[in-house]
């Protein structure tokens, strides 16, 4: 993960923005024109990185980090290297994360791989001073492990490519998404479906952008060649290998998460996609006011997604039954039941692409024409936060 990426990071349950502790690092440097300003970028060795702006210790362990915290060092270091192993720590509530080989996972208590998770941790620690060893130690064992509504459905996702009986042909349109050398209408229709979404975003050069659910994150990686500051979010690590493969060094900001427990600071993202994705999610509501945090205070959620008959289909119920995700859709209706009760979100509206023939009414068009006319492939919802952007 690149230094800038910790800007952005905050821990899902305490809120509190993290601190790199026991960071490995690999030269990677980005090529131009990508650049991306850093506030926090530690030096080479450092064994606690460099503390969030203003910054203020309430707990025995906040203390000692904020002791053994190391300044801010070369900014310019942010386009040169990444951060490939290390933990995220919360320094007055205790939690931790893990960097893995670049990525950041910052999971609920219930969905991480504890074993793996305790072992990078207690090598990390060999490098920290006792005074704050000690005190990590009591974080190191606590965590809410019990299983939550909705666990089946992520950790199916999570697990998904056990499931898949070829791995290498599965995975392999990955490596050229969205492209399908042999499946035209499919590239085509994500192509279609993407760029349809981009006029509903109202995003610029210098955006910052959620992408939920990004998959092999070909979306993620088409808006930082637009200059936009893209987050990929997905909760299966190998999507995002695939994905990485693919984009070789100029990569944007990958993080393994859920998006009902979004870690990131109030307010940083000037707009949220969720393309083709956000119908894996089972708690919506939860997600929806995630997503109205994490966003500034002009925002706008964009969701691109199959419909409401999807689940009918005959291959979602067979991906359902195969694979244990959810594959349920939605309408219109259901997504605004989705965010009512939050108040800065206005109604949700759906957008429809269709030609007009020459003997249409010019004052309305029915709904079931729009919905029969519609060639832009997906349903097309928008949800502005405060008016929009």
């Amino acid at each position: 993960m690149r230094h800038s990426f910790i800007d952005l990071l905050a821990c899902p349950i305490s809120g509190e923005q993290l601190v790199v502790i026991g960071a490995e690092e690999k030269d990677q440097p980005i090529p131009p024109p990508y650049i991306e300003t850093a506030q926090r970028v530690g030096s080479i060795g450092d064994v606690v990185g460099p503390l969030p702006k203003e910054f203020v210790p309430t707990t025995d362990l906040g203390r000692a980090i904020a002791a053994a915290a190391a300044p801010a060092g070369n900014a310019d270091r942010n386009m040169q290297s990444v951060i490939w192993e290390g933990v995220l720590l919360a320094p007055n509530c205790g939690r931790w994360y893990p960097i893995i080989e670049g990525i950041p996972e910052i999971l609920p208590d219930s969905l991480r791989n504890w074993s793996r998770d305790k072992a990078l941790i207690h090598e990390r620690l060999k490098k920290v001073d006792d005074s704050v060893k000690n005190l990590m130690d009591y974080s190191i064992g606590w965590a809410d492990t019990s299983v939550k509504a909705g666990d089946n459905y992520k950790n199916s996702e999570i697990t998904l490519l056990n499931k898949v009986d070829d791995l290498g042909s599965f995975t392999g349109p990955g490596l050229l998404s969205p492209f399908n050398p042999y499946e035209f209408h499919h590239s085509a229709e994500f192509i279609r479906g993407f760029s349809n979404c981009i006029p509903s975003l109202n995003i610029n050069v210098g955006s910052y952008v959620l992408d939920s659910g990004s998959g092999y994150s070909w979306t993620t990686e088409w808006f930082m060649k637009m200059g936009v500051h893209a987050v990929g979010l997905e909760i299966n690590r190998t999507y995002l290998d695939v994905g990485r493969r693919r984009m070789g060094l100029n990569q944007p900001h990958l993080i393994i998460a859920d998006a009902e427990n979004l870690p990131f600071a109030d307010g940083v993202f000037d707009a949220i996609l969720g393309f083709d994705a956000f119908h894996h999610i089972p708690d919506r509501p939860k997600a929806m006011r995630a997503f109205e945090r994490v966003l500034k205070n002009i925002g706008r959620v964009v969701l691109v997604e199959p419909g409401g008959a999807h689940e009918m289909n005959a291959i979602s119920q067979s991906v359902m039954q195969k694979y244990g995700t959810m594959e349920i859709g939605m309408e219109l209706s259901d997504v605004q039941m989705y965010i009512d009760g939050i108040k800065s979100f206005n109604p949700a509206v759906e957008t429809f692409i269709y030609p007009v023939k020459s003997d249409d009414r010019r004052e309305v068009i029915p709904l079931k024409d729009a919905m029969d006319r519609n060639f832009m492939g997906w349903c097309l919802y928008v949800i502005d936060k405060n008016g929009g952007i």
